[in-house]
């Protein structure tokens, strides 16, 4: 049974209530729902799907002391239980290594605005009317997959002002075409108005291919890497690379000097939520404001990303990036724009390949941060740049800081995309990669 939408204002009410009811040296509510909404169309699915979720997280510290417990309730009563259920966890827990907890006046933040993160067409997007303008563009030969989501956030904590927004987003992904020669597109937004249907279709049909071949690229050949597919791969280096967690702990390229590589002065990222239109919330779970902060300067690595907690055990200030007791990574990479076109970066690259889309990207254990993942809609790339022959999709593995520092081209247009398989929305141009590295046939992604 999905959970009723309460008014915000209830919201803020009950959660301050649960505050005031809190004996603990520091307490910090986090109120989270989602309204999610999905529709597929295409020649063999035509779905509609609706859901709806609510998670309150309960932190508290008693001296060095921490506990935190969630609930799906939205009832006083229930929120009162998870309370003391998170200040028995605290108490029962072993003492917190010899660490201060940070102040919040200790790092200002400026209280960010929250003019145009909702917009009403969006939230109010019935899921057969989203049906009818898929069917309005789809063809016998495209599958068409919009979601689109109305977010809220609550954030009561201790010392520091409520902080309470909704938000929306709406994500379009058009594959037209047959396999593997199909085409491909995406990009999310949070207006409706702004995601432009018809033009992202389009796109996808002018990058279909009718010949196909077999022939592999050598590891050696140039790839451009399209806007979605570099949006994959930032996503994977913003939350590999970046991760509070890994940096407290010692681990990755941030904490271990042997774990750096010279990276490309083209990669050039940072972690920007001041724009409205980077989607999310414009402060974390912690009830502090997100700012602008560097990640990678001209291929130089700048430090990690830190909520509260993490920031205390490692002697930091809060970089806002709090996400209720989760890993802490950044919540809006962008990759910066480079001076070149997406066509520039293919007339450079003839005899290489473009790869559309990068499925099922992970890394794996061990240096340099090991990757896997499967590439779609890939294309030779002709004389003058043009995109010839398509190869059926294929699985893609080498090291994220290698793929970091081959990077020689970036295009000025970028797009925003949060793919389906991830949580966090990024921006990033078309990319050339001097050498693609590794990639083989595999029979379970044939198709």
């Amino acid at each position: 049974m999905n959970p009723a939408k309460l008014p915000l204002a209830d919201i803020v009410e009950r959660c301050e209530h649960l505050l005031r009811l809190s004996p603990a040296d520091s307490t910090v509510i986090s109120w989270i729902e989602s309204a999610s909404n999905l529709a597929i169309e295409s020649t063999r699915t035509r779905r509609v799907e609706s859901s709806a979720s609510r998670i309150v997280v309960v932190r508290v510290r008693e001296g060095r002391r921490s506990g935190l417990a969630r609930s799906e309730a939205s009832e006083v009563g229930e929120l009162q239980a998870t309370l003391r259920q998170a200040l028995a966890l605290a108490r029962a827990a072993s003492i917190s290594p010899d660490w201060e907890w940070p102040r919040a006046a200790e790092e200002p933040s400026p209280q960010a605005t929250l003019d145009g993160l909702h917009d009403d067409e969006v939230a109010g997007l019935a899921p057969p009317a989203a049906q009818q303008r898929l069917q309005r563009l789809a063809d016998r030969q495209s599958t068409l997959r919009c979601s689109w989501s109305e977010l809220g956030l609550v954030v009561a904590a201790s010392g520091r002002p409520t902080r309470a927004a909704r938000a929306t987003e709406i994500s379009l992904e058009a594959r037209t075409g047959r396999r593997p020669g199909s085409g491909f597109a995406a990009a999310s937004s949070r207006t409706l108005r702004d995601l432009a249907f018809e033009r992202l279709v389009a796109r996808a049909q002018s990058l279909q291919a009718s010949e196909i071949t077999e022939a592999l690229p050598d590891r050696q050949e140039p790839a451009v890497l399209a806007p979605e597919a570099a949006v994959a791969l930032l996503e994977l280096v913003a939350r590999e690379v970046f991760s509070g967690r890994r940096f407290v702990a010692g681990q990755g390229p941030l904490a271990d000097p042997a774990e750096r590589r010279a990276l490309s002065p083209l990669v050039r990222l940072v972690d920007e939520p001041g724009e409205v239109a980077m989607l999310g919330f414009p402060f974390d779970y912690d009830g502090l404001s997100k700012r602008r902060r560097e990640l990678v300067h001209e291929g130089e690595l700048a430090g990690p990303v830190l909520d509260l907690e993490l920031a205390a055990r490692c002697g930091r200030h809060s970089t806002g990036h709090g996400v209720a007791g989760e890993d802490a990574t950044p919540g809006h990479p962008q990759w910066l724009a480079g001076d070149e076109s997406e066509d520039d970066l293919l007339r450079r690259s003839a005899g290489g390949i473009r790869i559309g889309s990068i499925e099922n990207l992970r890394c794996l254990p061990g240096p340099g941060l090991p990757f896997r993942g499967v590439a779609r809609s890939v294309r030779r790339i002709g004389e003058g740049g043009r995109l010839e022959a398509a190869l059926p999709p294929l699985i893609w593995t080498g090291k994220v800081l290698d793929l970091l520092a081959a990077v020689d081209g970036a295009a000025r247009e970028r797009a925003l995309w949060i793919p389906a398989t991830h949580r966090s929305p990024a921006v990033a141009p078309a990319l050339r990669l001097s050498a693609v590295g590794d990639l083989s046939p595999s029979r379970e992604v044939r198709g």
